[in-house]
């Protein structure tokens, strides 16, 4: 497995604290602009909201419920999906899950890597999302048929 190595900066033109991947970085050069220490972000608790490394600074975290089947439950239970995952009730398909999470493209594809063995039931905001994602997959994939 690959590590990407990032680079955390704060953007003198909008105040807010960017994560950077180094291996995206096409080039440096001098500048005049004298340094300011980082009081912006506490690191240790910076990345705790999201899965991956991107999210769009003003987003709160929410709770989104999960429907994990049978099949996958184990695996989620020894491997969560986030810091903040919290089991919620057992049913004949499986078990119920929560995360607290700000939303963002990494937390969207982990969820769709389970494919049918993973159901976002909650909030119906984010559920749409992934309707939305599926439905522009099987239009994609339909036309192979």
């Amino acid at each position: 497995m690959a590590f990407i190595k990032l680079l955390p900066g704060l953007n003198n033109l909008d105040n807010l604290l960017y994560t950077l991947p180094l291996d995206r970085i096409k080039g440096i050069k001098p500048d005049s602009t004298k340094f300011k220490k980082n009081i912006v972000a506490n690191f240790k608790e910076y990345f705790e909201d999201i899965v991956g490394v991107s999210f769009n600074a003003n987003s709160k975290p929410i709770k989104i419920k999960l429907q994990l089947d049978n099949e996958i439950t184990p695996y989620i239970l020894t491997k969560p999906l986030h810091g903040s995952q919290k089991k919620l009730e057992s049913n004949e398909k499986g078990l119920i899950i929560q995360i607290e999470l700000i939303p963002n493209h990494e937390l969207k594809q982990l969820l769709l890597s389970y494919g049918e063995g993973l159901e976002v039931i909650s909030p119906k905001s984010y559920r749409k999302v992934i309707v939305d994602t599926i439905t522009k997959m099987n239009n994609i994939y339909s036309t192979f048929v």
